[in-house]
């Protein structure tokens, strides 16, 4: 993806070295903003693997959608156990010795306790977090989005945030990917006759009705509205973290927008620390040399990065892949990772490097 391929290069180009809490050391730039257009294709990036299941599965365990499995239901809801049964170990190295993380994440956008809303009755009683949304005690944000999407889709205040200030301390680590905002707007008469025509023929069907107002549309269950989200994510470890949180929200964004009834449209990524690991020079390296048109050109993207744009190629990987969400499921928080099906991913091989931690 070029959107990606963008970033990288500015990091190398205007970025700064900077100490860091790993001590591994980092080039940063900050206020950085990149847009992925959904009707373009999933943003999966294909220019290096990126290992999807792991998306699927973090986002299921995000919304809690887990905690209604067997296997999990007593578990608290940020417990890392259905992460790692499904082979998904990023969170490993946070975890205490039962494997839970504390109010991380999922549990913010589900259940936000403030002054008001039962954090002083955790604090004295040590509660557990939640095992479901269905047991949600606190406010769930991500709920409430939805459901003023669907009563009030112009509202200016849809917005979920992570960064809970009083549970910080909490936290096994603080969220990275702090806030996000939904952004709907309406469709014309024509764009929704081009979703409906596209509705029709993955049907496999024909419609010869005079679809001259939105009324006729509306009954026929076409959307009248796209959806958009925008993230803020503080701090992005570019290489390994990024390529993740943009399929991860973009995932998000079809699954919001599928139980509203809208179109998804873009998915805006905006950042303040966007950073290169030191340790991730080689891999950085053969990214970039992937740009190129021949393989036996080789560049020290690194070295040269003042100037590294000027070296850049116009491969930005193969096509992007499509998303399929199971039809049948109407409430976000019933979505499990078989109602989920990625179409024609074929990205070129994995680039591993090492987790800072």
């Amino acid at each position: 993806m070029k959107q990606y391929v963008n970033l990288v290069t500015k990091i190398l180009e205007s970025g700064r070295e900077k100490k860091d809490r790993t001590g591994v050391g980092t080039i940063s730039t900050f206020g950085h903003q990149s847009e992925y257009e959904m009707s373009e294709g999933f943003p999966l990036l294909t220019m290096k693997r990126t290992w999807f299941p792991g998306v699927a599965h973090e986002l299921i365990w995000f919304l809690g959608n887990h905690t209604k499995l067997d296997a999990y239901k007593d578990l608290p809801a940020t417990n890392i156990k259905y992460l790692t049964d499904n082979k998904v170990n990023i969170w490993n190295e946070w975890a205490d010795t039962q494997g839970n993380l504390g109010p991380v994440y999922g549990e913010q956008w589900i259940n936000w306790l403030g002054a008001d809303h039962g954090w002083a009755q955790r604090e004295n009683l040590e509660l557990e977090p939640p095992r479901h949304p269905d047991e949600v005690s606190g406010i769930n944000q991500l709920q409430n989005a939805i459901d003023r999407l669907k009563t009030n889709p112009e509202d200016r205040g849809i917005i979920v945030s992570a960064w809970n200030v009083a549970e910080l301390g909490k936290m096994a680590l603080r969220p990275c990917h702090t806030i996000f905002q939904f952004y709907a707007e309406e469709l014309t008469h024509l764009e929704r006759l081009e979703i409906y025509d596209k509705m029709v023929t993955e049907r496999g069907g024909i419609d010869t009705d005079d679809l001259n107002t939105d009324e006729k549309l509306d009954r026929r269950h076409v959307p009248r509205h796209k959806l958009s989200l925008q993230l803020y994510q503080r701090s992005a470890d570019t290489f390994l973290g990024v390529p993740f949180n943009i399929a991860s929200y973009s995932l998000l964004l079809h699954m919001v927008a599928h139980v509203t009834n809208m179109v998804p449209g873009k998915f805006v990524h905006s950042f303040g620390d966007a950073h290169l690991y030191l340790n991730h020079k080689d891999q950085v390296n053969e990214l970039l040399q992937r740009t190129l048109p021949d393989d036996n050109i080789k560049i020290d993207f690194w070295d040269k990065r003042k100037n590294a744009s000027l070296f850049i190629g116009n491969n930005f990987g193969p096509e992007l892949p499509k998303i399929k969400l199971n039809p049948n499921v109407k409430d976000i928080f019933d979505f499990q990772y078989s109602d989920i099906e990625l179409i024609n991913y074929s990205p070129l091989k994995v680039i591993n490097a090492p987790i800072a931690i």
